[in-house]
């Protein structure tokens, strides 16, 4: 089993794009749950905050990231059309470096405010 994030964040898509795909705390559940039903992600957690949507999973033991599906399924639940796919510009990242991005994520490290506490407890 390997874990990987994928996601966008405030250094990667623009302040409009991130608005439209961000998650309210109320719809999460549905969300993380139709998630969870994509072929090779065995575990999944879904972080949505005002700068940033990642997705953190588990895959199988190929230890590939379901990375076009969730591109999909981000595609079919906010209807991101073909032309703006690439606006969203987001990134996948793998194996103990998920781990250490998480890490940053939640002290603050990778915000727009450095070291911002928010974050800690949304996650």
């Amino acid at each position: 089993m390997d874990i990987f994030a994928l996601g966008l964040n405030h250094k990667t898509t623009s302040l409009a794009l991130r608005e439209r795909v961000g998650i309210a705390e109320r719809d999460l559940p549905q969300a993380l749950d139709e998630l969870r039903q994509l072929p090779g992600l065995s575990e999944g957690l879904l972080l949505s905050t005002c700068n940033r949507v990642e997705v953190y999973g588990a895959t199988e033991s190929n230890g590939q990231a379901p990375a076009d599906e969730i591109v999909a399924w981000l595609e079919r639940h906010f209807n991101i059309g073909p032309d703006e796919r690439s606006a969203l510009k987001l990134y996948c990242i793998e194996s103990g470096d998920a781990a250490r991005h998480l890490f940053r994520v939640v002290s603050g490290m990778d915000s727009m405010v450095l070291g911002e506490t928010e974050i800690f407890g949304q996650v």
